[in-house]
């Protein structure tokens, strides 16, 4: 079956005395109707909203008080809870009840990652120290002499990210597995309180549980970065 209609609002004014006429305010109309209109009856409530959205702004509103009107409206204390989580999930918002456990819940993690890598500046000189001890002895070119024979023997296996990643290296961060740690993080595994301490800029918490053989890389890291990938 056929249907005919229309949706209309409205704005109509009429001055009357003392106003009418007088020309008191030469900015305002005397008479004024504002209409918007449309023939289409079977609209979805987006389409009624965005209808009576031009509507308000044609008769004075602003954005921002349409924006107010919109929050009232959606999250007022006579609506269902239950349907305004709802609708704060779908809008990634988060409600002022539930902001106090979110902090707390995330100065936990911080204070649990702290009290996990609470080292001293002491702890991390002597762990430096003990890893770089054995190399003391030698001098600039037996140390570039050895990392190139490293670096000859295992062509192979310093990185084997996938292929399918190398583009990643422009995107800021990418995960990378070797097959040799020790030659491919420099002696110092990436996001690691001894990396940290000397200068890296890899993820901490991502590559926290993350096997020392595959972790995430910044690829601007001064130790890790892809000035270093061969």
């Amino acid at each position: 079956m056929a249907t005919e209609g229309y949706v209309k609002f409205e704005y109509f004014s009429k001055g009357v005395p003392p106003y009418y006429g007088t020309g008191g305010f030469p900015e305002l109309l005397d008479d004024e109707k504002i209409t918007v209109e449309t023939p289409n009856i079977e609209m979805s409530y987006h389409q009624y909203v965005g209808m009576f959205k031009k509507f308000m702004m044609a008769v004075g509103f602003d954005q921002k008080n349409l924006i107010q009107a919109g929050c009232s409206l959606a999250f007022s204390e006579m609506n269902d809870e239950k349907l305004m989580r709802e609708v704060a999930e779908e809008y990634e918002l988060i409600m002022s009840e539930d902001l106090p456990k979110i902090l707390e819940d995330s100065r936990k993690k911080d204070y649990e990652w702290i009290e996990k890598h609470n080292e001293s500046w002491e702890q991390r000189y002597w762990a430096l120290h003990k890893r770089f001890g054995k190399l003391a002895h030698l001098t600039d070119d037996d140390l570039e002499e050895t990392a190139a024979k490293y670096r000859e023997r295992n062509k192979s296996t310093y990185y084997t990210e996938n292929t399918s990643n190398e583009d990643m290296w422009d995107q800021g961060v990418m995960k990378v597995t070797t097959n040799i740690p020790d030659l491919a993080w420099n002696g110092l595994v990436p996001g690691s309180p001894e990396a940290r301490a000397a200068g890296c800029i890899c993820p901490v918490l991502d590559n926290e549980e993350m096997p020392d053989d595959k972790k995430w890389i910044d690829v601007a890291c001064p130790i890790h970065g892809k000035k270093n990938k061969t």
